[in-house]
C-alpha cells in the first residue's frame, strides 16, 4: 500500500501509484523529492544484483514513455512510466536514501547498495526526477556535465560557474552581451499625431485608448547586428548569383531570384543589396485568448535561408511591438471607421520604425559594420514581406470584407477571386500614392462625403503609406504568400467543403482507414479522427500531413471530377512549397492552377458562398 507523503494529510492509502498521483494534485505545495522515497519505501532486496539506474543508459531515449504528471499549479508528481522495467529501475532508485557522499568528485558510492552511481551522479538523477525533466532533456543536461568533466580534466584547471540563478544570467546578459543584443525604446503618442484619422473619432478614441504605446528597435542597429553576426560571417552573401541546371535558370534563395541581379546593376560600384525580410502577425500569447501581441520580425536575406530559417541560430529578431488595437463594441461612430483608423496608426509606427532609411536618394548607401568587422557599403531593400492575408491589406493599405478590390498586390475584382488568375494589372506605388494624396487634400477641404468615394471606388484606405518614404521598399511587389494561413486556409476551405458531400457513415469509414494505415517515420497519425476536426489551428507540418493522405482516405467517396480538383491543388501546394524554382516548376504550378478551377466547381456547390 501507498501513502500519502504530505505530513498534514490524513495518511490515507493508496493500492496504485496512479491514485497517489491523483490525490498528489490536490496538494497546492510542491512535494520535496526525499518525501515521497520516505512513505512509500518498496522492498527490492531481491534485485540489488540488478542495476537499478538502467534508465539512464543510451537506450532509453528510444522510446517516449517516460512522463511527467503536472498538477494544476505546474508542480510535477510522481514519473509514470508505460514500460514495466522502467518503473521497476525507478522504484529500485527510490528506495536509494543514504549514500556515501565523500567521494563527489568521481568516487563509487559505498552504501552497501549495488547502485554503481558516483555522488555526482546521484545527485544529478535526484534532481532530473524531481524536475520532471524529458528524456531529451536529461541527456542534454548529462552531456554538458559530461563536458565539464572533460574540460577540468583537461585543463587541470577548476571550472567555475558565475551564476548560480536565473536572476544572476539574465543581469550578466544585459551587462555584458558585447553588441550581441539592442536596445528597446518605447514611443508614447497621442491619437491626434496621426494623419488621416477622421477628425469626428478623435475625442473618442482618445476616450477610449487614451495614448498610444510601440515599442520598437531602431533598424539599422538591429540590420547591422544581424549583418555581421560572426557565427554567419562565412555564410553571408554580398553578390548575387546566377545558378543554372542542365542549361536552365533554378532559383533556390533571394540571391539567385531576378529581383537582386536586377538591383545590383543599378547600384554604385562596391554597394551590397541589404535585403530585408520582415513579417508580422497579432497573436494570442495566453491560454485564456485575453492577451495579445502583435510582433514585427525582421531577418536578412544575405543570410541563407538553411540559417535563417533556424530558430536556434537566432537570425530572426523581434525588430517591434505594434500597439494591440480592438474596436469597442460600445462605439458605434468608430467601428464605422475603425479599419481606416487602425490601418493609419500601424502606419504611423512604421514610419518610427523605419526613419532611418527613409528619405534617402534612390540607390544611395549607407556605411555599415559587415562580415569580419569591416565596413561596407549597403543599399536597405525589401526583399519581401511575409504575413497572411489581413496583415498585407493593412500593411498595403487596402479594404477587406466585400469591397471592390481587395487583393494587396492587384487589381483583380473581388468577386472574380474564384476564377482562373490572369494577367490583370499590378497595384503600383506612385497610383496608389496619388490616390492617397488626393483623398487627403479632400479631407483638408472639408469634403469627407468626396473622399468617402474616392476610398470606396479604389478599395484605399486613405493613409500615409510608411512604405512609400523608403527608396527600394515597395509594399506591392514584397508581399509572399503565408503558405500557412492561405493556402493552408484554401485547404480547409476544400476539406470542409468535402465532408458536407460525405454521410455520417463515409466520415466514419474514413477516420477508420486514417487509424489503420501503415506507418512510416515522421508521419502524423490520426487516431482520434482525420477530417476537418484534425486540421484546427494545424501547424505547418500537420498541415502537410494531413493533406499528403487526403486523396488514398476518399478516391472512392466522392465524385471523380472532386477528386481531379483536389489532385491538382495538391500539386500545386507541394510546387509552390518546393526548395527550388525553375522556368519549367512555375509553369507546372501555373497548368496545376488552371486545372484546379476547371474542376473547382464540384466542390464550390458545397460551398456556403459558392467558391
Amino acid at each position: 500500500m501507498l501513502k500519502c507523503p504530505y505530513a498534514s494529510c490524513k495518511n490515507r492509502s493508496f493500492r496504485t501509484e496512479k491514485a497517489v498521483n491523483v490525490h498528489l494534485s490536490s496538494h497546492k505545495e510542491p512535494l520535496p523529492f526525499n518525501s515521497y522515497i520516505a512513505s512509500n519505501q518498496i522492498d527490492c532486496s531481491t534485485h540489488q544484483e540488478e542495476n537499478a539506474a538502467s534508465f539512464l543508459d543510451d537506450e532509453y531515449d528510444y522510446h517516449d514513455d517516460y512522463a511527467t504528471d503536472m498538477d494544476d499549479d505546474g508542480h510535477s508528481s510522481f514519473i509514470k512510466t508505460n514500460s514495466n522495467n522502467d518503473k521497476n529501475a525507478i522504484r529500485k532508485f527510490m528506495t536509494v536514501t543514504e549514500v556515501d557522499m565523500e567521494d563527489s568528485n568521481g568516487g563509487n558510492g559505498s552504501s552497501g547498495n549495488s547502485l554503481k552511481l558516483n555522488g555526482i551522479e546521484l545527485r544529478f538523477a535526484r534532481a532530473s526526477l524531481s524536475a520532471g525533466l524529458s528524456k531529451a532533456k536529461h541527456t542534454e543536461f548529462a552531456d554538458i556535465i559530461q563536458d565539464a568533466a572533460d574540460l577540468v580534466y583537461n585543463t587541470g584547471k577548476p571550472l567555475k560557474i558565475s551564476t548560480r540563478t536565473l536572476d544572476g544570467l539574465f543581469a550578466k546578459i544585459n551587462t555584458e552581451c558585447d553588441g550581441q543584443s539592442v536596445s528597446f525604446y518605447e514611443h508614447n503618442f497621442d491619437i491626434s499625431a496621426v494623419h488621416g484619422i477622421p477628425n469626428n473619432c478623435i475625442k473618442d478614441f482618445r476616450d477610449s485608448y487614451g495614448t498610444i504605446k510601440l515599442v520598437y528597435r531602431n533598424i539599422k542597429e538591429l540590420c547591422e547586428l544581424l549583418f555581421n553576426y560572426e557565427e554567419f560571417w562565412e555564410d553571408t552573401i554580398l553578390l548575387p548569383e546566377i545558378w543554372e541546371r542542365d542549361g536552365k535558370r533554378v532559383v533556390q534563395d533571394i540571391h539567385t531570384a531576378r529581383w537582386w541581379n536586377q538591383l545590383q546593376a543599378e547600384l554604385p560600384l562596391g554597394a551590397i543589396v541589404l535585403a530585408l525580410l520582415l513579417s508580422s502577425d497579432e497573436t494570442v500569447v495566453s491560454g485564456n485568448n485575453r492577451a495579445f501581441a502583435h510582433p514585427l520580425y525582421l531577418k536578412l536575406g544575405n543570410t541563407p535561408k538553411d540559417i535563417r530559417n533556424k530558430a536556434t541560430n537566432r537570425a530572426s529578431r523581434v525588430l517591434a511591438y505594434f500597439p494591440i488595437l480592438h474596436c469597442p463594441n460600445n462605439n458605434n461612430k468608430l467601428r464605422q471607421s475603425w479599419s481606416n483608423i487602425k490601418c493609419c496608426i500601424i502606419h504611423y509606427c512604421l514610419q518610427i520604425i523605419l526613419a532611418p532609411f527613409a528619405d534617402r536618394a534612390p540607390y544611395s548607401t549607407i556605411s555599415m559594420t559587415g562580415p569580419y568587422n569591416k565596413i561596407y557599403q549597403v543599399v536597405p531593400a525589401l526583399a519581401g514581406y511575409i504575413a497572411d492575408l489581413p496583415e498585407q491589406r493593412l500593411m498595403a493599405g487596402v479594404k477587406s470584407g466585400m469591397a471592390t478590390y481587395t487583393c494587396p498586390r492587384c487589381w483583380t475584382v473581388t468577386a472574380d477571386f474564384h476564377l482562373p488568375y490572369y494577367n490583370t494589372k499590378k497595384r503600383k506605388t506612385n497610383t496608389m500614392k496619388q490616390i492617397c494624396e488626393c483623398g487627403m487634400k479632400l479631407i483638408k477641404a472639408g469634403k469627407d462625403g468626396l473622399a468617402k468615394e474616392l476610398s470606396k471606388k479604389y478599395s484605399t484606405q486613405l493613409v500615409d503609406n510608411a512604405f512609400e518614404t523608403v527608396p527600394h521598399f515597395s509594399i506591392f511587389d514584397s508581399l509572399v504568400v503565408d503558405t500557412l494561413h492561405q493556402l493552408g486556409g484554401a485547404y480547409t476551405h476544400l476539406v470542409e467543403c468535402v465532408q458536407r458531400m460525405l454521410t455520417e457513415g463515409d466520415i466514419e469509414e474514413i477516420n477508420s482507414r486514417a487509424k489503420h494505415l501503415p506507418h512510416f517515420r515522421e508521419q502524423r497519425t490520426f487516431p482520434s479522427g482525420y477530417m476537418l476536426c484534425s486540421i484546427t489551428s494545424p501547424t505547418y507540418m500537420e498541415l502537410r500531413h494531413h493533406l499528403s493522405i487526403l486523396l488514398s482516405l476518399i478516391h472512392d467517396k466522392v465524385s471523380s471530377q472532386t477528386v481531379l480538383c483536389l489532385r491538382h491543388f495538391i500539386d500545386f501546394f507541394y510546387q509552390a512549397t518546393s526548395k527550388e524554382h525553375s522556368g519549367d516548376t512555375i509553369q507546372k504550378m501555373q497548368d496545376s492552377l488552371k486545372l484546379y478551377n476547371t474542376y473547382s466547381p464540384a466542390i464550390a456547390l458545397y460551398s456556403k458562398h459558392y467558391i
